[in-house]
């Protein structure tokens, strides 16, 4: 266990202190005391809630291929626009990709010929 170097009296005397050291310290911190009231706390109501108690209906959810359009915003949905317009990618099929790698690997491996005359 420990190496202690000295009498077992002393060791034993050191370890109760050292427990019920440890004992009173845990203890009085569940202790509140006889006249313990509980705090009132005065909490003030959200921001927003009186705006939100006052919706009556809910709008529908948008469809998942164009969740944006759900914020209503719309500068988001000009942004939105622009990237599905400008990005050439999303449109093209998989076949129409793979096709075009096909060619290039194909134009890379084909086997060519040259030829020179010497007169």
């Amino acid at each position: 266990m420990f190496s202690y170097k000295g009498s077992p009296t002393a060791r034993k005397f050191t370890l109760r202190m050292g427990l019920a050291l440890a004992l009173s310290a845990s203890m009085t911190g569940c202790a509140v005391g006889p006249k313990y009231r509980r705090p009132t706390v005065k909490l003030e109501p959200f921001h927003n809630a009186p705006s939100i108690e006052a919706r009556t209906t809910s709008l529908p959810a948008p469809p998942l291929d164009q969740w944006w359009t759900g914020f209503r915003d719309p500068e988001l949905t000009q942004i939105v626009k622009r990237a599905l317009d400008q990005n050439l990618d999303l449109p093209l099929p998989k076949e129409q990709e793979l096709g075009a790698h096909h060619q290039e690997t194909f134009t890379l491996r084909r086997p060519h010929c040259t030829s020179r005359l010497k007169v």
